[in-house]
Formats: C-alpha cells, structure tokens, sequence
C-alpha cells in the first residue's frame, strides 16, 4: 500500500451564515446557501454537494452548519448523511468551525496520534462553478499538495474585474510545482487597490477552501494560537469518548474568529493552488446575473415582473401572492419583494444590504 492508500480523505462543507446578505429573502433560518440560486432552481448547498460527493466516500462528507439549521438542512433531503451534518451551538467563525470539522476526522478515522494520515477539505457552498470537473481536478490537486509538502493549502481563482467585494491572495514566484507561496491575504480593496490587483499577475481572489493534512493544521494552530490549539485537542478528545458536553464546552471556548485571521494570515507555512475556472463568489445581490437567467436587456430575474425601460438590474419577486412588481426607466437597480421585507438599492451599494438586516435586529432586541 502506498503513502496515498494510507492516508484518509474527508470533506467538509460551510453551510452557515447569518442570512443577512440577501435580505429580505434570507433570513436567520434560511441563509443564502439554502435558497433557489442554484442549478434548475435547487439550492446553492445541493450544487456543493454535487460538485464534491464524487471525490470521497459518503461516510467521509460532512456539512457544517449552525445547530438552528441542523434540522431543516436533514430534512432537505440531501444526500449526506444525518450524523455527518454538524451542528454548531453558537457562531464561532470559520476558525472554529474547521477546527471543530478537523477534530471530528482526526477521532473517526486517524491511526496516527498527530493525525498525519487524514486529509481535510473544507469547502465553501455559496459559490457559482462554470465547469465542475475542473473544481474537482483543482481539489484533487490541492489535496495532494497538502499531502505532499505538509503545508495549508488555499484554492485561488484567476480574476477576472476588479472586485472589491473579495478577498486576495498575494503570491510568490512560480517555482515549477503545482501550489504557489503564499506572500499576504489581503481583504477586500478599494477600487484603485482592486485595479492594481487585476493589472498585477501577483494576485488571486480568495476562494475560502482550505486543504491541509490534521497534523499540519494542529502545529499551525499551535505556533499562531496555542488557546485554539488545546480547543482542537479537547474537541477531538471529546469527540472520542462521545462527551457531547465536553464538546459543547471546548466549542465554546474558542474566540470568534475567521480561519484567515487566527491562522493563514500568521503561518508562514500556507501555499495555494490556482484555479483556471470561471468561479462566483455569491456574496450579494449583485453576483446573481452570473447564475439566473438575464432577458434581452441584461436583467437578471426570478419571478413575474413587469419590465419597462429597464436595464442591467436584479428583480426578484418572491411573493407568495404574486404581488404584481413593476421598474420603469431605471438601470442597475436591485429590487427584491418577499413575504417579509422591500428592496430597492443600487447594484453598487449590494455588499451594504447587510447593514439592512444588522439594524432590523437591533431594533427588534
């Protein structure tokens, strides 16, 4: 047997969220993974997990989610099974979450007391693909890579624009091998910095995967936050002897905090694979024309609507009462009509909808 045969590959897909960025369609309960943007009007969480079920066995593909979302996403009837979709008991941030994913596959399957012989994937949900097998062959390689050289490995995509609603890779020298170094992360720009970025053949957008062999992700916690570190150990000490409370506690006991800020950003030990693929980062209302369906004059549109003199906009009416939804004379505008809310912004303004649903719950507490 082989070093590849022997060691164990397992898959995790984010699947939490707040449910603010596609307000008034998304809420707490229903994030934007879970709504009808993906393909033949499924959802953007059964997309992800038809893009990467083929790449593992089913016992070793999990989604991570919130606790609040656990039921709905089991009754989903999507094909992943009920005791792999993990719950957590409050946002924690991506840190926790593949901390908590990774200490899951080290007690299940590792032979190894580091957890050198499995192999994590953590994989985003809210993103468009525009060819699957070159996703999969891009995994693929990020996973051998992580194998190969021990270190965290990142999926960047080409850009395409100047986006300042992404983050960025910045990267080293091509030395010849399939992953690059990493240099810096940079979060999302202004529009100058954003141009400087495209003009450059330095940067890549940030895609939010992450691949990396358990042992390497728990020496890098170590070096970068050793609390985070000892979290993961009781995690997986707890997940080992079924201490559901145990568990519940060392979760709880880490800070809130993305993975790129507690770790990548501090490890000197993190390479990426680019990806050549066409790739959407489905983050706000205006991302959606690269995934529905655009009529003749560029608007993107779900549901009946009544389009005048109306041009390069995004205009869903998800009412339930089919609520008749007019424009008239207007460019790049969104305009989202539900059973809970109005939208009217402009398509430049979309990554600040959130602050929409951020004040509607001050106001409620």
């Amino acid at each position: 047997m082989d070093e590849h045969e022997m060691r164990c590959r397992v898959m995790g897909i984010l699947a939490g969220g707040s449910g603010e960025r596609f307000w008034p369609l998304s809420t707490p309960d229903r994030p934007k993974q879970l709504l009808p943007f993906g393909a033949g009007g499924g959802t953007l969480l059964a997309d992800a997990i038809a893009h990467v079920a083929p790449l593992v066995p089913s016992e070793r593909l999990f989604i991570l989610t919130a606790e609040r979302l656990r039921t709905s996403i089991v009754g989903a009837g999507l094909p992943v099974k009920a005791d792999n979709i993990i719950g957590e008991p409050e946002p924690r941030g991506t840190a926790a979450s593949i901390s908590l994913f990774a200490a899951t596959a080290m007690a299940r399957w590792s032979a190894d007391p580091a957890g050198a012989d499995v192999t994590v994937a953590v994989i985003t949900s809210d993103h468009a693909v525009g060819d699957v097998g070159a996703l999969r062959s891009a995994i693929e390689t990020a996973m051998a890579e992580a194998e190969r050289t021990g270190a965290l490995i990142c999926l960047g995509i080409q850009p395409t624009r100047p986006e300042t609603g992404f983050g960025y890779i910045e990267v080293g020298p091509d030395g010849g091998e399939r992953s690059l170094p990493v240099l810096h992360f940079r979060e999302k720009p202004d529009r100058e910095t954003a141009e400087e970025y495209v003009a450059s053949d330095r940067f890549l957008w940030n895609s939010g995967m992450l691949f990396c062999r358990v042992d390497a992700l728990c020496q890098e916690l170590q070096a970068a936050r050793p609390s985070l570190a000892a979290a993961f150990l009781r995690m997986r000490d707890a997940i080992a002897q079924r201490d559901e409370a145990g568990l519940r506690r060392a979760f709880l006991a880490q800070e809130r905090e993305s993975i790129d800020v507690a770790l990548l950003e501090h490890s000197s030990n993190v390479r990426v694979v680019p990806g050549t693929f066409a790739w959407e980062n489905l983050n706000a209302w205006d991302a959606l024309p690269s995934v529905l369906p655009q009529d003749e004059r560029g608007n993107a549109t779900v549901g009946p609507s009544v389009r005048i003199d109306t041009t390069g906009s995004v205009i869903i009416n998800a009412r339930q009462d089919a609520l008749p939804v007019a424009t008239v004379g207007v460019e790049g505008l969104i305009v989202v009509v539900s059973d809970t809310g109005v939208l009217v912004a402009s398509k430049d303004a979309a990554q600040a909808v959130r602050q929409v649903a951020e004040q509607l719950k001050r106001a409620d507490d």
